[in-house]
């Protein structure tokens, strides 16, 4: 029975511990592969809290192979002094780094300057608006035979402790391997024999150019979820080949572009799905294993080690929303975590549209070196109105700067309240179990109740005062139904049958989807052409099927503005919910005067808007 904090022998190498920071993308270098020192420092903060073994990403090794402008690369030599010092810094905190190769292949979406380029003429479903992808010829993989053994050198060469390679997700050398967009008939294409040809010809290319020097890898979609695609059976032979080969570890992972939420898993995919794949493959296998999906959990990153699952645990989204993750586990300090939702905002939902990663529970990330909290020299009174996600940032904040902070709100989490609420959302509840602790720890004071007037602060002498009170919502006025804003109607279920919502967003479709699962009968109105605007690629494919098999009636392109708008299409209804027309909240502003006004009094905000406001207030007053 293993532990996380053991040692662990991949080839030649030996890492302290059996964590790994999965190769996911982060958008921190600049566009051109450049390694910027806000990547490093990311990374080197990850590498400080314990972490054994950190992913760079994926690292494309020709210029048409690249899945976002800011991927790192490795096929131009000016890149190279950049990734020898993210080696030497990683080196510096005694953690290992690892290199991924790979081509996108068919799925890169950001650049229509030239043709992609795959096994067969197939568009993955996310890029159907594309010209299809030229079918590869030999001339094509003889070129990236080439790129992938310069690849190879070169990352031995800059100090890579080991390279993996990228057969996963629909990329290149995985679409080779899925019958599902390999179409070929030659000797490439139909058996899995031929299918795993060029995919192994590039493995064996790296092997030879690494001599041994250090281990290669392989990460594979064990699991394509997607009909006629890579499937488990077909995966085990695979695996099988890599390490006859000479392949020395295992990555497991799943889906594609065409599969996007077995991908990057949304909260609705069970956290640490994908052990069970992981452990089969360690009962056939001989080499190390390692296994990723959703490990949010410090009691379940422990337990996929000590029952043997895996033999390293891979996190990505967990060290973007806490990079002391590990430590914090180490030092038995879970309750500490700030666990991922798997929600998919701020950092995949980001990182589709060419962005960089946040995390919106915590504005920090991709921050370090910059955004850091130092301990205040003028100690000062602060009060809160509001405990909302803005409110609690705030207080966060504050009291880790040894501010005194005391803050008011009936309940804590604001609208998140709503959104835990709903089945497969129930993840939204880990950040308010992690805020109750905070509070406690940092000793910030929570007054159980709302201020509605200055007379009942006059006792408490508050040197600043921040206002976090949500934003209100210009309701349509009503003669005849009642009328709710969608977070009410989820906390306090109408009793009547017949519903309206107006606005098919995300917000909209969530309580439209909960009031649908609870019995209601659920008519959407939306202005624009399209519902779903705002749902990341990972959650609007299961929204959009469960909206036609919950019979949520849906009225595209129907602007409401009145309570008869409605009732001309739907006279049964009884009840409107509205997810729209959020306005400023007046009355606190109306009723105080020397106060500050956090992110969550303004109108219809994420809430990656409402902690980056929080940071940007604390900024500004933590000279106080």
């Amino acid at each position: 029975m293993a532990d996380l904090f053991s040692e662990v022998q991949i080839g030649k190498l030996t890492l302290k511990n059996r964590v790994a920071f999965a190769p996911i993308e982060n958008g921190y270098g600049e566009a051109g592969g450049l390694i910027t020192e806000r990547l490093i420092r990311f990374f080197e903060k990850c590498a400080d809290n314990e972490c054994g073994l950190i992913f760079t990403g994926s690292v494309a090794v020709d210029f048409d192979g690249k899945g976002v402008p800011s991927q790192l690369e490795i096929f131009d030599e000016s890149r190279l002094p950049g990734l020898r010092e993210l080696v030497d810094r990683l080196h510096k905190k005694d953690c290992k780094a690892a290199i991924q190769l790979y081509h996108a292949g068919r799925q890169i979406g950001h650049d229509d300057t030239f043709t992609s380029i795959a096994p067969s003429p197939v568009n993955c479903r996310l890029f159907e608006h594309l010209a299809p992808p030229k079918e590869m010829d030999q001339k094509d993989m003889e070129r990236l035979r080439e790129k992938f053994r310069i690849a190879a050198r070169r990352a031995l060469a800059v100090g890579f402790d080991m390279i993996e390679l990228h057969l996963s997700h629909g990329y290149l050398l995985h679409s080779f391997l899925s019958p599902y967009s390999n179409q070929r008939t030659d000797e490439y294409g139909g058996s899995l024999e031929n299918r795993m040809r060029f995919p192994m010809e590039i493995l064996q290319i790296i092997i030879e150019e690494t001599r041994g020097e250090v281990p290669v890898g392989i990460r594979l979609s064990v699991e394509e979820y997607l009909e006629g695609g890579l499937g488990f059976e077909e995966a085990v032979q695979i695996c099988k080949r890599a390490e006859a080969a000479g392949a020395e570890v295992v990555s497991v992972s799943a889906g594609s572009y065409d599969s996007m939420e077995y991908m990057i898993q949304p909260m609705h995919i069970p956290a640490g799905f994908l052990r069970e794949y992981a452990k089969k493959l360690k009962e056939i296998l001989s080499v190390p294993v390692i296994v990723a999906g959703r490990l949010n959990r410090a009691e379940l990153i422990q337990d996929v080690i000590r029952k043997g699952d895996a033999d390293l645990a891979a996190v990505g989204r967990g060290f973007f929303a806490d990079p002391e993750i590990i430590r914090k586990i180490k030092e038995h300090r879970e309750n500490e975590i700030r666990c991922c939702t798997g929600c998919n905002q701020g950092c995949l939902g980001r990182i589709f549209v060419c962005k960089d990663v946040r995390c919106i529970f915590n504005p920090q990330t991709g921050f370090e070196g910059v955004r850091e909290i130092e301990e205040t020299k003028n100690r000062k009174k602060i009060g809160i109105l509001g405990a909302g996600i803005t409110g609690l940032t705030l207080a966060r904040f504050f009291a880790q700067a040894g501010h005194e902070v005391t803050i008011f709100d009936e309940h804590i989490g604001g609208k998140l309240r709503a959104m835990k609420k709903p089945e497969e959302r129930e993840d939204f509840a880990l950040p308010l179990q992690e805020a109750e602790n905070m509070m406690e720890r940092l000793h910030v004071h929570w007054e159980k109740r709302k201020i509605f007037s200055p007379g009942e602060l006059e006792e408490w002498h508050f040197d600043r005062l921040f206002a976090a009170v949500g934003s209100t919502q210009e309701k349509i006025q009503s003669r005849r139904l009642q009328v709710m804003e969608a977070s009410e109607a989820i906390l306090s279920i109408p009793k009547e049958q017949c519903i309206a919502v107006i606005g098919g967003g995300h917000i909209g479709l969530e309580a439209a989807r909960y009031l649908a699962m609870m019995g209601k009968t659920v008519t959407v109105f939306e202005k624009t052409a399209t519902i779903g605007s705002g749902m990341g690629e990972t959650v609007i494919g299961k929204m959009m099927k469960e909206v036609k098999e919950l019979g949520i009636r849906v009225y595209s392109g129907h602007e409401i503005l009145s309570e008869e708008d409605v009732l001309r299409i739907c006279p049964q209804v009884q009840v409107i919910v509205q997810s729209c027309h959020h306005t400023e909240n007046q009355t606190m502003m109306k009723a105080f005067e020397n106060i500050v006004f956090a992110g969550s009094a303004r109108g219809d905000m994420s809430i990656l808007e409402c902690t980056e406001d929080a940071w940007q207030i604390f900024e500004k007053f933590s000279s106080i």
